[in-house]
């Protein structure tokens, strides 16, 4: 929740081993360390690692009818192996399909999962309107059920917002760019690092837009933040974004170094 994701990740792997090896009767308390685990390595940018280990733990889920645990691997922020493989057909059916399995009554943080997911399909497959309409025709419902009351869902739904108002303003609708800006201000009302490195980017983008002469030194600022944090993949896409911004031999460098670092984690677009 604070974006410690290395303490995260070192101590949902500690209570692994202590559920695994000490314990029994803990099938839902595994698979909730375990997504801790993952989501800190999603959050660190090791996607290579999350390509390598999801499917086969999606396997062994479904074969042991864990319907917590397989609907955990294949939608909330582990969907979007499917998007650095470059299949968004698999990446929709992952959720589509582990949804039908989930209880229709109520909002759950799976929900939560579908509406996060689908809409990131949506903006990889360059549908910005239909992202945009998804996550706000939904939004009211995830408020009543008193998710946005968890700082990470609150926080990745202010930024999954504003991306897909800055992709629908790129599309046409620029009054949407006021909208990303008031969710980057909800994000630095947060008052912790991880939201305001979220923020930054929000503002790069909408500064880059509007041909601001700021955009390069917000991108630049926000890849410096996102580092510090150790979130290595949003650094290089917001120097991704400053490469093509800048243009030039820098530039080129840039882009040229930041589509090999993302390649080196096998995203293939």
């Amino acid at each position: 929740l604070e974006g410690r994701w290395r303490a995260a990740l070192t101590d949902s792997q500690s209570a692994l081993a202590i559920y695994r090896e000490q314990c029994t009767g803990v099938s839902w308390e595994v698979a909730s360390a375990q997504a801790i685990e993952l989501w800190s390595l999603y959050q660190m940018g090791r996607m290579g690692e999350l390509l390598e280990r999801v499917p086969s733990l999606i396997k062994a889920a479904r074969e042991r009818g864990d319907i917590y645990d397989a609907t955990t691997l294949r939608t909330s922020l582990l969907n979007a192996i499917w998007l650095a493989a470059d299949d968004c057909d698999q990446a929709a059916f992952e959720v589509h399909d582990a949804l039908r399995a989930w209880s229709p009554r109520g909002v759950h943080m799976q929900h939560f999962f579908e509406v996060y997911d689908l809409a990131q399909i949506d903006l990889y497959a360059q549908r910005a309107a239909a992202a945009w309409d998804r996550v706000t025709a939904r939004w009211a419902a995830l408020d009543d059920a008193m998710l946005f009351r968890v700082c990470d869902v609150r926080c990745e739904m202010y930024f999954l917002r504003a991306r897909c108002a800055i992709a629908a303003a790129a599309a046409g609708r620029k009054e949407l760019l006021a909208d990303a800006e008031r969710d980057a201000d909800a994000l630095d009302a947060e008052q912790m690092a991880w939201p305001a490195a979220f923020a930054r980017m929000v503002r790069a983008c909408v500064a880059a837009q509007r041909g601001a002469p700021d955009a390069a030194p917000l991108f630049s600022a926000a890849a410096l933040a996102f580092e510090t944090l150790g979130m290595e993949l949003h650094a290089t896409v917001a120097r991704l974004h400053l490469g093509r911004l800048l243009g030039g031999t820098e530039g080129v460098e840039l882009v040229g170094a930041a589509i090999a670092s993302m390649r080196a984690e096998r995203i293939k677009n």
